[in-house]
């Protein structure tokens, strides 16, 4: 599959799932006509190019300083807000790290490559936060640390390229994991809870 192919398999996917019913398991709280926004200001940076100096981008950067500054706006505290973004910081460093390692040494490659870090990254997101906005957000800055970081590190060899086809997909993987690790941990813990009250029903019963 080529590069960005990805991303808009799984945005076209989101938003079927936010018309039918899956609101809430999607984007929370979140509206549907925010996500269509979202949606379609992604597309449009993703479309639009940039070149300054000896780097290149897109502008799918602009969409998600918008969603973090929905975060900002609707996080409890700054407190809340310094640990997300510290959070994310350290999770950039971890996604450059896993790349780093299977580029070194391909025998700590568990999927592919291109999958293992934004999966481990998605999957730390969803243990880390459960609401939406705040995951969306904590995963962007990883990421971003992760795209100007590995830019900088090759520059001297190629131009970097904020913002391309790969971090899109990276992206819209990491965000599709972690909520769907989050919806079904939540599901599991509901059942384990239940199936926890019925054993200790059986018990009183039994005594």
């Amino acid at each position: 599959m080529n590069a960005g192919f990805l991303s808009y398999i799984i945005l076209t996917l989101s938003l079927i799932l936010i018309g039918f019913g899956w609101r809430a398991q999607a984007i929370g709280n979140g509206s549907g006509k925010a996500a269509a926004v979202f949606c379609l200001a992604w597309i449009v940076g993703a479309a639009s190019d940039w070149r300054y100096g000896g780097a290149t981008g897109t502008f799918v950067y602009v969409p998600l300083l918008a969603l973090g500054a929905h975060a900002v706006r609707t996080s409890s505290s700054w407190k809340e807000t310094a640990s997300i973004a510290s959070f994310g910081c350290l999770l950039g460093a971890v996604f450059s790290l896993v790349q780093l390692l299977e580029t070194l040494d391909p025998l700590v490659i568990v999927l592919h490559p291109s999958l293992d870090p934004v999966l481990l990254v998605g999957l730390l997101v969803a243990a880390y936060v459960r609401m939406p906005a705040a995951q969306l957000a904590l995963l962007s800055i990883a990421l971003v640390v992760n795209d100007v970081y590995m830019g900088s590190l090759y520059a001297e060899w190629q131009p970097a390229a904020l913002g391309d086809r790969e971090f899109q997909d990276a992206w819209w993987l990491g965000a599709a994991t972690a909520r769907a690790a989050t919806v079904f941990g939540v599901s599991a813990v509901r059942r384990a809870k239940a199936g926890g009250g019925r054993i200790r029903g059986w018990l009183r019963v039994r005594r």
